[in-house]
């Protein structure tokens, strides 16, 4: 910085670029808004836009020969399971809970695990 580079930034004042699927319009959340976000800014690109390989090629869009994909982890709540665990325990929280409690909300969601490419131009 002593030497001229004065107009230096930190990345993070700029905000977090947000993630969304370019297919559903959707914005991701949680930890794959992170995931993705830091790819993004690896990449050095200004575009936030992700799609899976299937959602590419259904709007007649080709992912890059030889592009890498992104892994991202998508909770779905188990619906039979939601309406049981607020019967028997009420509104759960991320307090720490009793074993049988635990083991009874292992199976509260089902993951969905897919790659994103992401989009190159705006």
């Amino acid at each position: 910085m002593k030497e001229g580079a004065s107009n230096w930034q930190m990345p993070w004042h700029r905000g977090i670029p947000e993630a969304f699927n370019l297919v559903t319009g959707k914005y991701y959340g949680g930890n794959n808004l992170l995931i993705l976000c830091q790819k993004c800014l690896e990449c050095n690109n200004e575009h936030n836009k992700w799609a899976t390989f299937k959602q590419w090629r259904k709007i007649g869009s080709k992912v890059r020969t030889k592009q890498k994909g992104t892994l991202i982890c998508i909770a779905i709540p188990n619906k039979n399971q939601v309406a049981n665990i607020k019967i028997k325990y009420g509104q759960l929280s991320f307090e720490f809970v009793k074993r049988s409690v635990k083991d009874d909300v292992s199976s509260f969601f089902l993951f969905s695990i897919h790659n994103c490419f992401q989009c190159s131009t705006g």
